[in-house]
Formats: structure tokens, C-alpha cells, sequence
């Protein structure tokens, strides 16, 4: 089903700026690069994360759409079919892999809500002992309940302070332990843009140095659980508070910057050298039940082969048109053969097949650590939707071992209603040593969360009803499209394993600098992806 003339009135903003390049206002830029190594070079990189969206989502479109944008740019360019996102699989950590080429280790990223034991609670009086949630989502804007809110204001009141930088805020991009792409770009004198989800929050893009991003432009996507009022796009597709509206501002700033303007479309300043959006739309087409403006519209997989559902198959569309928007602004411009385009996902969505949904109460965490000591489960930190990390209260670390065992006990507890299907919830629980042979230790990083529970693939954490959700370690959460086009490549598919790390230092590798600039590329010795590395 497609309801895109429902949806919105398309905007002729290629041809209308198209009209100021036929003026003489556009020339493209030539910004001097570094004399770059043999292999496949670009000036520009527009890296798309279409959150939400599967390898399968991917192949089966482009099979069903011979003729549009995703089956134009996969007709020259290398797309990987086994590609996995960051462990967990939440937004912040998947983001961070793609713009510094690190996992959690090197980032020190897990979770947009997560925790720190050196960190102090935003506010928190003079004395008040070291351990805190870090919670960095739109909690942080400075104005609030303003629909599309983009301004650069970040509330410092919400933010955790750090005892070692004496007592400051930490920052968002603060809180990132290693260099981004947009920073190796900036320190070359090339500019860089980015649009995102969060108007304060992925301000983490900008790196540790504060300076990674030029045109920063981020129209907050829900700040309607902030005191009241605001608006939520996440509760339907199409709309003026759909998620697709919220979407089209950012496909608006891609569109100027491909043709040279600045994210408003009123400065002419030159297509950035590296620039980029998220997409929401997908990711809500997997979770919607139904959109409460158009009925028709149910979200979610019709089965467990990936084809969507009206809503899901509604948001392809949208983001296949918005990238074909993109295409034609990049030819306007004259740069669409020196502009690589990547398109790939943050994270994935699970599950794939709804009758593997198990809609789970996670009240059952705090129930088990409670009853291994008064007050531990009240007290520990919990993110999860599809997985379940836990930091446990300073000074109860030693309970780690008794706190696994009690959450092995029962694994079946807690389904939505009281109502359990004889399937245990739980899969896996890393601890203590199988925790260390993949992270780093928690008695000693900071960051690294005491356990973290793999769930049962279709668990979702929710008291509502949405089909799906992302965070875990299963397949569905980590398998992600993947695709790298430019007219100077040919079409091929690669099928052995690579991981969405490996993105950050081929795109540093395309744009003729040197991936080792990429601090976590350094630490975790991450490679370019195949066909990008030199090899054969």
C-alpha cells in the first residue's frame, strides 16, 4: 500500500534552488585535500542512517523497485549483505560505531540512558559520593515542548558533573572518549555537517574537542514527556506530527547542503566535505500498531520474510523518495560524481516476525536483586528494551555473582499481564569473565555494566504496543543494511561478515585522509570494509 499523496505536500525544493544554480549563485567547492592513496576517492561523503532498517529491507526492496533511488544507488555500489551493528544495538552506541570506527570499549558509549561511576547526579549537593545514571536524550534541551525544536541549547542543570574536571557538566561530546570523523574532516579545513534526532544530545557527534561539526541541525524528534505538552512524531507516520514531517526537515537541510548551501538553503558556503541525517521513519513503522491519523496504516513485518506492512512499506517510500530528492540536488549542484552516498542503519529492529513477540515486564530485574539484598534492585541502573544492562550501587559489586544467580532463577517471570508462554525470557547472562572476554572490566572502566542479560529473540521491554524494539544482541537488533554507491563503482555484494565500525575509517580512507587519525580505529584496529581495504 502506498499513501504518500496522504502524507505530505511534496516540496519542489531541488527545482526551486535548482533555479538559483542556474543563476550563478552555486559553484562547487575546491577545497584542497591531501594527495590520497590508490583506491576508490571521493571530495564528499553523505553518510544515511535509515535507523530501523534491516539488510533484508534492503535486498527485498530493491528486488520490488527495480526502479527507485536505494535500486539506482546499489546498481553502483558495493553492498554488504552481512552487516552488524555495535553491541548493544541502541542508537547512541550504533551512531558512535559509524562516526569513530569504536565499539563501547573505546567509546565508552552504551546506552543513551546509562551510567558512570566517576560521574556525581546533575545537581546533586557538595559531597554527594561518585556513581550516577548519565542520561543523554531529549531531557537535555534547554527550551522545552517547542515542536521541532533544533536550537543548540543544552540544559546544564540535567547534565551529571564530573569531580575531575572540577565539578563542570559533562557535556555530550564530553561524554565521547575518542576522536569522530567529523573532527579528522574539520582539522583538514573541510567542512563537515550532521542532522539527528536529539536537538541537544547528538551533539556527541561534534567529538571530544567540541569543534567536529560546522553546520549542526537537529529538529528535536519528542519532547512531549518533558513537563507536559510538545509534541511526539514517534506516535504515527504521516501528519504534521508524524515522524515523516519531522524527517522532511532534515531531508530539506541535506537538500541545500547538496547543493551547496547551508543547512537553511540561505548560505552559500560550499557542499560539505562529509554531511549526513538519520532517518526516524522505518524505526516507527516497525513499532507502530496502528497510526492514529490514517487506520489503514499498521506497522510492523507481515511476516517473517520482511515484507512490511502498510506503515513500514509507507516509510520506504518516503525514504526512498527523500533519498532520490537527495540524488537530484547532487547533480544539480554538480558534485553527485564526487559525492560517495552510504546508507545504512544505526541499529536494526526486533523481532522481524511478530509471532516471536513475548511482551515482557522488565520489573522482574529489581524483583530478583531485591531479594538478594534489601534495596539492591531499587537502587541498581537499568536500559533495556530488547537486552537488559545493569549497573550495580557503588560499594555492591560483590553481590555481581549472587545477583546473576537470582536472575537465572526464574526466567520466565513478568510477561504483560501476568501471562507467561512457557518460553524463558532470557537466553544468556554475561558476567564476571564471559562479560571480560568482550568488554572491558567493570571493576575497573567506568562505563562497562556489571551484567548484561541477552534476551530471548522477540522480547520486548514494554508496557505498550509496540510490535518491536532495538537495544540487544540478537539478530534481528543487529543486522543492518549496508550500502556504499558512487557512480565510479560497480554493483557487487559482499556476504562475509563486516560490522558497522568499519564504516568510520573507509569513509576517512574516501575522502583521501588517513583512517589512523580515528583514535578508536587506533585502539580496537578496526579495518576498512572489504573492497575499500586494498585487499584482493
Amino acid at each position: 500500500m502506498r499513501l504518500l499523496s496522504q502524507q505530505r505536500p511534496r516540496i519542489l525544493r531541488v527545482a526551486v534552488l535548482g533555479a538559483l544554480l542556474a543563476a550563478g549563485v552555486f559553484l562547487p567547492s575546491a577545497l584542497a585535500v591531501p594527495a590520497p592513496k590508490a583506491g576508490h576517492h571521493s571530495r564528499h561523503v553523505l553518510l544515511i542512517s535509515v535507523d530501523g532498517m534491516h539488510s533484508i529491507d534492503l535486498i527485498n526492496w530493491v528486488k520490488a523497485h527495480p526502479g527507485s533511488a536505494l535500486a539506482e544507488l546499489a546498481s553502483h555500489g558495493y553492498q554488504y549483505n552481512t552487516a552488524s551493528t555495535s553491541k548493544p544495538s541502541d542508537s547512541f552506541p550504533g551512531l558512535m560505531a559509524l562516526v569513530t570506527g569504536g565499539s563501547p570499549n573505546a567509546t565508552g558509549i552504551w546506552y543513551d540512558v546509562a551510567y558512570d561511576r566517576t560521574y556525581v547526579a546533575p545537581g546533586a549537593p557538595p559531597g554527594t559520593p561518585p556513581g550516577t545514571v548519565t542520561a543523554y536524550d531529549e531531557s537535555l534541551d534547554l527550551v522545552k515542548n517547542v515542536p521541532n525544536y533544533s536550537g543548540l541549547g543544552i540544559d546544564l542543570t540535567a547534565l551529571p558533573t564530573n569531580p575531575a574536571n572540577a565539578n563542570k557538566p559533562v557535556l555530550p561530546w564530553e561524554l565521547l572518549r575518542v576522536n569522530t570523523i567529523f573532527e579528522v574532516v574539520h582539522s583538514h579545513g573541510r567542512r563537515t555537517a550532521w542532522s539527528d534526532k536529539h536537538a541537544a544530545a547528538y551533539q556527541i557527534v561534534r567529538g571530544p574537542s567540541g569543534l567536529g561539526i560546522d553546520d549542526y541541525y537537529s529538529p528535536e524528534v519528542t519532547n512531549s514527556v518533558l513537563s507536559g505538552g510538545g509534541i511526539d512524531h514517534t506516535k504515527a507516520q504521516v501528519g504534521p506530527e508524524g515522524i515523516q514531517s519531522n524527517d522532511e526537515l532534515k531531508v530539506k537541510a541535506i537538500v541545500n547542503e547538496c547543493l551547496g548551501f547551508d543547512h537553511t538553503g540561505t548560505h552559500h558556503v560550499g557542499t560539505p566535505a562529509l554531511f549526513g541525517m538519520n532517518f526516524q521513519s522505518v524505526s516507527v513503522g516497525q513499532k507502530l500498531a496502528v497510526d492514529p491519523n490514517v487506520p489503514a496504516l499498521k506497522g510492523g513485518y507481515l511476516d517473517a520474510d520482511g515484507n512490511p506492512g502498510p506503515a513500514l512499506d509507507s516509510a520506504l517510500h518516503f525514504v526512498d523518495e527523500s533519498l532520490g530528492d537527495m540524488v537530484a540536488a547532487l547533480k544539480t549542484g554538480g558534485v553527485y560524481d564526487e559525492t560517495t552516498i552510504i546508507v545504512t542503519a544505526k541499529h536494526g529492529q526486533s523481532p522481524i516476525d511478530l509471532k516471536k513477540r513475548i511482551a515482557a515486564d522488565d520489573s522482574f530485574y529489581a524483583t530478583a536483586l531485591n531479594s538478594v539484598s534489601a534495596g539492591l534492585g531499587d537502587a541498581m541502573a537499568l536500559s533495556d528494551d530488547t537486552e537488559a544492562l545493569i549497573w550495580l550501587p557503588p560499594g555492591t559489586q560483590g553481590l555481581t555473582e549472587a545477583a546473576v544467580a537470582a536472575i537465572r532463577a526464574n526466567p520466565n517471570l513478568n510477561f504483560e499481564g501476568g501471562v507467561t508462554t512457557g518460553r524463558p525470557l532470557i537466553t544468556d547472562v554475561l558476567w564476571g569473565d564471559s562479560l571480560k572476554r568482550l568488554y572491558k572490566d567493570p571493576t575497573k572502566d567506568s562505563r562497562t555494566p556489571d551484567i548484561i542479560v541477552i534476551a530471548t529473540q522477540g522480547v520486548v521491554y514494554t508496557g505498550g504496543t509496540k510490535l518491536a524494539e532495538h537495544g540487544g544482541f540478537n539478530p534481528d537488533d543487529c543486522s543492518v543494511a549496508l550500502l556504499v554507491s558512487n557512480p565510479k563503482l560497480p554493483h557487487k555484494v559482499f556476504r562475509n561478515p563486516v560490522q558497522t565500525f568499519q564504516v568510520a575509517p573507509t569513509i576517512i580512507d574516501i575522502l583521501g585522509l588517513d583512517p589512523a587519525a580515528l583514535q578508536a580505529v587506533q585502539e580496537e584496529h578496526t579495518d576498512e570494509l572489504p573492497g575499500f581495504d586494498g585487499k584482493e
